[in-house]
């Protein structure tokens, strides 16, 4: 799988449209690289959450944002582009897509168009999210591309990992341990 960093700091969700226009030119430019490492899958995530005010705007972009990088994606080999939600707080990640219903919103309206868009969950993430796993899971199931066993340090801000880190997993002061892992 060829991770890219929400096209190198550029906004996939930006309502400026040469912004938005310059972001799927790097995405496009990031799954030719994954092609030519002969990457399983593309994955990227939403970007940063504008807040309250902006995100329907934001969603509608990147919605748009998607179904193009999926159909340049499909033209150049038919690799699946996914989509890995995140969280939304301060501390953390904090993008667009966190909570679990909205991504799956997104992937029904890209999915509609590109049969192999689908969502990468990471049970850190849903640690962070506080969304129980197995119906988190359960509500995403259709448009599961791939999972992260990872873990996150949510309870300790004096934690180097703290908040956006990937600690290993079942460490003492991670949320992901022995019994998250199995329910997942």
């Amino acid at each position: 799988i060829h991770t890219c960093r929400t096209t190198r700091r550029r906004s996939l969700t930006s309502t400026d449209g040469s912004a938005r226009t310059e972001a799927v030119k790097v995405g496009r430019e990031d799954i030719d690289q994954a092609e030519a490492w002969d990457a399983s899958a593309f994955v990227l995530r939403s970007g940063r959450d504008p807040g309250q005010a902006g995100r329907a705007k934001a969603v509608e972009q990147l919605v748009r944002s998607l179904n193009t990088l999926c159909t340049y994606a499909r033209k150049r080999g038919d690799m699946p582009v996914l989509l890995e939600t995140g969280d939304r707080t301060s501390f953390g990640i904090n993008q667009l897509l966190g909570p679990t219903v909205e991504a799956v919103e997104v992937a029904r309206q890209v999915r509609a168009a590109n049969a192999k868009f689908g969502l990468l969950m990471d049970l850190g993430t849903l640690a962070h999210l506080e969304e129980p796993v197995t119906q988190t899971l359960d509500l995403a199931r259709d448009f599961l591309g791939a999972v992260h066993l990872g873990n996150r340090v949510i309870r300790d801000p004096s934690h180097p990992a703290y908040g956006r880190g990937r600690p290993p997993l079942d460490i003492h002061e991670g949320e992901v341990g022995h019994t998250q892992l199995v329910a997942f």
